[in-house]
């Protein structure tokens, strides 16, 4: 990302921004489900739906991912940036995506049972949701982190560009089958952890190893979602989360949690008080 381009977006530019990546994202989202209703209509896909999701997703995606680097440059922002210390981003995005889960787990085991289902583990099978979920992750940061934020970031400021950037980020994930108050907190505050994540490292690699590690674990390794029940491509782990929808027994599983809320509330406070001695000062984002 660009964060500190030498001169400010102009103001149609910042709002073509803010309408391009939701519209994209919609259009996107609706004529994949166009394709995908008349692709499990054929012989080829009727009974194979592992191949009709790997070639719904891969084409929403594909797509997106393709349209947030598209956009960014057309924006004058880079959403491929990678940073000064690539691997240590990536490492830091990993570890404090597998503290949250721990954490978000730990409390939904306080208000639940957490039963062991009867999933498959097919390992190929396994891959292939790895690789999607790789995909999904990626695009979104490229679209959101990548191209929305920096240039929202560069005409409001830190905080405000953080924010809008996470609003919309969570709200856009209501046609895909998010519902209800809780699931809009959790986005939003996910939203914001990659948002910072981005915006104090200048690059998204952090916020996309956060990401795709959160989702991988909440459903390849322990298989979380679908909840309750088993996921598409199978788990390493297939746990069900039994009890009220506060603390993970929810169709949407941790997403619609206060478990989820728990860990990613007590991650952003210490984000926003630990003082980083090597990064630039971001008084507007509490560094």
């Amino acid at each position: 990302m660009n964060t500190k381009s030498p001169a400010p977006p102009s103001r149609s530019a910042v709002w073509a921004t803010v309408l391009a990546v939701p519209t994209l994202v919609l259009l996107l989202f609706f004529a994949t489900d166009v394709v995908s209703s008349a692709l499990a209509k054929t012989s080829t896909f009727a009974t194979n739906p592992e191949g009709l999701t790997v070639v719904s997703v891969a084409m929403m995606f594909g797509l997106l991912l393709l349209g947030g680097w598209a956009g960014g440059r057309l924006t004058g922002v880079r959403p491929f940036q990678a940073g000064d210390r690539p691997m240590v981003a990536l490492a830091l995005g990993m570890v404090m995506a597998i503290a949250a889960v721990i954490v978000a787990v730990a409390v939904s085991f306080l208000g639940n049972t957490i039963a062991l289902g009867d999933g498959s583990q097919v390992i190929y099978l396994i891959g292939i949701g790895l690789a999607l979920t790789l995909l999904q992750s990626l695009a979104e940061e490229v679209a959101f982190r990548g191209w929305m934020q920096p240039v929202l970031v560069t005409a409001w400021g830190a905080m405000a560009g953080v924010t809008v950037t996470a609003l919309i980020f969570a709200l856009l994930h209501f046609p895909a089958g998010a519902s209800g108050p809780v699931s809009l907190l959790n986005l939003f505050l996910g939203g914001l952890v990659f948002g910072v994540l981005a915006y104090r490292s200048n690059a998204i690699v952090a916020p996309t190893a956060f990401h795709f590690t959160w989702n991988a674990t909440e459903e390849s390794l322990l298989g979380l979602l679908p909840n309750p029940g088993s996921p598409m491509f199978g788990s390493l782990v297939d746990l069900d989360l039994k009890g009220s929808a506060l603390f993970g027994g929810g169709e949407q599983g941790l997403n619609q949690s206060l478990a989820m809320t728990v860990a990613f509330g007590l991650l952003l406070a210490v984000m926003f008080t630990y003082k980083q001695r090597t990064a630039k000062p971001l008084r507007e984002l509490g560094d």
